[in-house]
C-alpha cells in the first residue's frame, strides 16, 4: 500500500492522472488491456505469471524487481514489498509525455541494488518536519535511498527545555513527521546525536557548563564527570523511544577542534586517546545492552592513518595508526572527507 500510494501521488500531482485501483489476485490471462500490474511474485499470480511469460528472471535480492512494459500491459514484480516500491520508483522514471498525453516507455528491466546501504546525512530544523518529509519522498525515495542519518541533537528533549536553540530547536511533533515519512517510504532512520566532540548543543543558552570539559569554550563534554553520562543517556533514551532505531550515530568527531582538551579531565592522568576510547566504549556498552548498533564518524582514526593533513581535525592528537583496530567490530566507522 505504501508503494502504491507513492505511485498514485506521483501520477496525481505531476500528471493529473487518477487510475482505478483493483486490489485482488487475478490470473494473468484475465488482465484487462492497459493494466499496470504490481505485486510480490511469491504472493500474487498475475505478476508472477506475467514475469515468467516475458522471460524475466527475478534477482536474488530482497530489494530486487522486474519490469515489463509493452503496448498492452505494464508489470512490476518483486520479491518483497520494498522491491515493489523500488520497482514503482523506476516506473515513474519511465513516464513520458507527448501531444497525446502521458505514456510508459516500453522496456524490460531486471534490477537490484549493488549497495545494500544507500544513505543520506540530513540535519533537523526548526519547523522543518514537512519540508524534510517532502524531501524524503521527492529525493530519497525517488532515487532508492533506503537510509537516513538524521542529525537531531537540537530536538527539544523533555526535561532539557532550557537548552532549546532559538533557531534550530525542533519539537518532537515535527520530528514525528520525518519519522512517519521515512516509514512510509522504506527509509531506515539512524538518529545522530553528537557526543564528546561537537557537544556545543548541550551548552546552548549557557547551560550545563558544569559538565563542559572547558567551561570557557564549551564544546566537548567532560568524560570523567559521571553527571555527563546522566545527561547524555537521558537524551539518548528519549531518542531511542522516539525513533525506535536499529542504528544510532553518536557523531564523536573533531573532538579536539575547539577549546582545551583535556582540561577538567587532565587530573585523571589519561591521554587524549584514553579519554576518547573510554568514552566510545562507555557509549557502545550502553547501546549494546539495548541491541542497537553504534555508528560514529571516523576522522579521528583515519587522520592517524593518513597524517598528511588531509583530514580536518585541529588540535593535539596522539592516536597511533593501529588504534583503529581497537574499535569493536560491533561498531560502524563512517567515513567522511571534505575533499572527495
Amino acid at each position: 500500500e505504501n508503494a502504491l500510494d507513492f505511485f498514485l501521488d506521483e501520477l496525481r500531482d505531476t500528471y493529473e492522472i487518477e487510475p482505478k485501483v483493483i486490489r485482488r489476485n487475478v490470473a494473468a490471462e484475465a488482465l484487462p488491456k492497459g493494466a499496470i500490474v504490481l505485486g510480490e511474485s511469491s504472493r500474487f499470480d498475475a505478476p508472477a505469471a506475467a514475469r515468467k511469460s516475458f522471460g524475466l528472471a527475478m534477482p536474488d535480492h530482497e530489494e530486487g524487481y522486474a519490469i515489463h512494459i509493452d503496448d498492452d500491459t505494464a508489470v512490476v514484480a518483486a520479491n518483497t514489498d520494498r522491491g515493489v516500491f523500488y520497482g514503482l520508483t523506476s516506473l515513474v522514471q519511465l513516464i513520458r509525455v507527448d501531444d497525446r498525453g502521458a505514456f510508459l516507455k516500453g522496456v524490460d528491466i531486471v534490477d537490484y541494488p549493488s549497495l545494500d546501504y544507500r544513505g543520506v546525512h540530513c540535519l533537523s530544523a526548526k519547523d522543518g518536519g514537512d519540508e524534510i518529509a517532502k524531501a524524503l519522498r521527492t529525493l530519497l525515495a525517488r532515487f532508492k535511498m533506503n537510509s537516513l542519518v538524521f542529525e537531531c541533537e537540537y530536538i527539544i528533549w523533555d526535561g532539557h527545555e532550557d537548552i532549546t536553540h532559538p533557531q534550530y530547536g525542533m519539537t518532537k511533533k515535527e520530528a514525528r513527521k520525518v519519522i512517519a515519512a521515512a516509514r512510509k517510504y522504506f527509509i531506515d532512520i539512524a538518529p545522530l546525536v553528537q557526543s564528546l566532540g561537537h557537544s556545543e548543543w548541550i551548552f546552548t543558552n549557557g547551560k550545563n557548563l558544569d559538565i563542559a570539559e572547558d567551561p570557557e569554550t564549551p564544546y566537548a563534554y567532560n568524560p570523567t564527570n559521571p553527571d555527563t553520562y546522566t545527561f547524555i543517556f537521558d537524551v539518548y533514551q528519549q531518542a531511542i523511544d522516539l525513533f525506535q532505531p536499529r542504528y544510532f550515530h553518536i557523531g564523536h568527531d573533531e573532538v579536539t577542534m575547539r577549546g582545551r582538551f583535556p582540561w577538567r579531565s587532565k587530573d585523571s592522568g589519561k591521554t587524549i586517546t584514553d579519554l576518547i576510547i573510554e568514552d566510545i566504549n562507555t557509549l557502545r556498552k550502553w547501546f549494546k545492552e539495548k541491541d542497537i548498533r553504534v555508528m560514529m564518524w571516523g576522522d579521528m582514526f583515519f587522520r592517524a592513518l593518513l597524517p598528511d593533513g588531509a583530514y580536518y581535525t585541529e588540535g593535539p592528537l596522539d592516536f597511533p595508526p593501529e588504534l583503529l583496530e581497537s574499535i569493536p567490530e560491533a561498531m560502524d566507522i563512517i567515513y567522511w572527507d571534505y575533499y572527495n
